[in-house]
């Protein structure tokens, strides 16, 4: 597993608990999967991030308009030319999921500090590059409600088919390494003094991290990426999100639509009540009974509403009707 922000951030959790890593001898960088170097992104203090073009070999040179050093053509992490060693977090990883604790073991936790991967050369903007490599999606997701790991398309993944963590020479300069070629088995070992205080802080610090991102209105914080993310306005019906104050709210239109619908509905309601006092006349005078004020029958006048009416109105029929039948026989 690893992580950073003295272990308080794990770049991978959201995805496994562990990941296949190799050791390559022959790269410079730390390579991490895409999803896990968004997180890392997220949490350590860059000044800025993105595709590279043109390197320098000092702070002043881009600045300056002198040549570059070369061409990178590659997305890289850049943090302030004048970062120390205790100004970036640490990276803690273990070798085996079964942890026992800072003691020997292969579930002891291992640390690279970030100031490892510090390179000497620059941005256009006088930032300093971090040897940060950012590899190909660790998850192709293929549907918004499915996670679909890779195909095995590169002889590179070794044969776990998954984009790999791939530890280059800077990041193995914190550790001790050996190397056992006949049973194809390694072992690391901290560089760091474990046993000083100092050390200790600042693998704890958790300061050294990129302050959390502050949320506003209905926005809520994820963690992973510290990043807020906007409140779903639109799966609700008639609804936005107002871009001043980030919460949900009703459109303009929605009270036009809305006084327009209850005066339908009144309008409505108006002519059936119309509609069932007429029908209740033509059926009383059709049974051939007296006016509907003598026999009681208050349609209109009636406040017990328009359903307890037609009932008497229907009971009043049918008593008529079989009254009528009755007296025919």
């Amino acid at each position: 597993s690893l992580s950073t922000c003295g272990g308080n951030i794990p770049l991978h959790g959201h995805i496994s608990s562990s990941w296949p890593s190799i050791i390559d001898t022959g790269s410079d960088c730390l390579s991490l999967p895409y999803e896990f170097f968004t997180v890392l992104e997220a949490w350590i203090p860059t000044k800025a991030c993105g595709m590279t073009s043109y390197v320098y070999s000092s702070p002043s040179d881009g600045t300056l308009g002198k040549e570059p050093l070369g061409m990178m053509n590659k997305y890289m992490c850049f943090v302030d030319a004048y970062t120390g060693v205790n100004d970036l977090p640490w990276l803690q990883f273990y070798l085996s999921d079964e942890r026992v604790g800072p003691g020997p073991g292969s579930g002891s936790p291992l640390y690279i500090p970030l100031s490892s991967l510090l390179l000497d050369i620059y941005d256009v903007n006088g930032y300093r590059a971090l040897c940060l490599d950012r590899g190909d999606l660790a998850i192709e997701t293929t549907d918004p409600n499915t996670q679909v790991f890779p195909a095995r398309k590169y002889l590179t993944y070794g044969t776990s088919g998954y984009p790999q963590i791939s530890l280059g020479t800077l990041p193995l300069t914190a550790l001790y390494m050996a190397a056992d070629y006949d049973k194809q088995r390694i072992a690391f070992a901290n560089k760091a003094n474990l046993t000083d205080p100092k050390v200790l802080a600042s693998i704890a610090n958790y300061d050294t991290c990129a302050a959390r991102e502050t949320c506003v209105g209905a926005q809520t914080w994820k963690r992973r990426n510290n990043e807020c993310y906007e409140p779903k306005c639109t799966q609700y019906y008639f609804s936005d999100m107002d871009p001043d104050t980030h919460e949900c709210r009703f459109k303009p239109g929605f009270a036009i639509f809305m006084t327009v619908l209850l005066i339908f509905m009144i309008s409505v309601e108006l002519c059936i009540q119309f509609a069932l006092q007429r029908m209740g006349h033509i059926v009383i005078e059709q049974a051939g009974g007296p006016s509907p004020v003598t026999v009681g029958v208050r349609g209109v006048r009636s406040v017990r509403g328009v359903r307890h009416w037609l009932i008497d109105i229907i009971q009043f029929y049918t008593c008529a009707t079989n009254g009528g039948a009755n007296g025919g026989a």
